[in-house]
């Protein structure tokens, strides 16, 4: 006798994680929603706290477990999908030094602008297929490291920046 498979799925969105359990032939076996919210510490500020994401996947795990009666051990695959253009510099040891700053944040208006004028945005623009704007990463990392010194500090030789839309936990 098999035992059946299952999968889990997560939508971390700008409001909250939705997770859904699937058995192996797609049906919907249940969802649950966790919301979380979003800080805007200053004017074009936009930010979220990771550990409030990886907390409602436990929730949202946890209940749908227990609501479905689904056995922990029968799944199988886990899979996220999650806002785009987040940015949160991970430090050593892979902790969030300091809050996502979310799509919705348009702090580096000056650095776009910037970038727009520079010799390199006809190449930026070029490679990348879309015209710096503040939630595209370089003028994101450029706008937040006026703004935040967790972006100037030197990441460890284990750790590095980058543009996730992933749980940190």
């Amino acid at each position: 006798m098999t035992r059946e498979q299952l999968i889990f799925a997560h939508d971390l969105g700008t409001t909250g994680n939705k997770a859904s359990l699937f058995d192996a032939e797609g049906a919907l076996l249940g969802s649950a929603f966790a919301g979380y919210s979003a800080a805007y510490p200053q004017p074009n500020w936009a930010e979220q706290d990771p550990g409030d994401w990886w907390e409602a996947v436990c929730v949202t795990s946890q209940r749908l477990l227990a609501e479905t009666g689904a056995d922990p051990r029968a799944v199988a695959a886990v899979s996220f999908s999650g806002q785009m253009m987040g940015c949160v510099p991970i430090g050593a040891g892979g902790t969030p030094l300091r809050s996502c700053i979310i799509w919705a944040d348009q702090r580096a208006q000056v650095g776009a602008e910037e970038m727009a004028r520079s010799a390199a945005a006809m190449r930026y623009i070029c490679a990348a297929a879309i015209a710096p704007a503040p939630p595209i990463p370089p003028p994101r990392f450029c706008g937040c490291a006026a703004t935040s010194p967790t972006f100037t500090t030197r990441p460890s030789a284990s750790s590095n920046l980058r543009t996730t839309s992933s749980v940190a936990p």
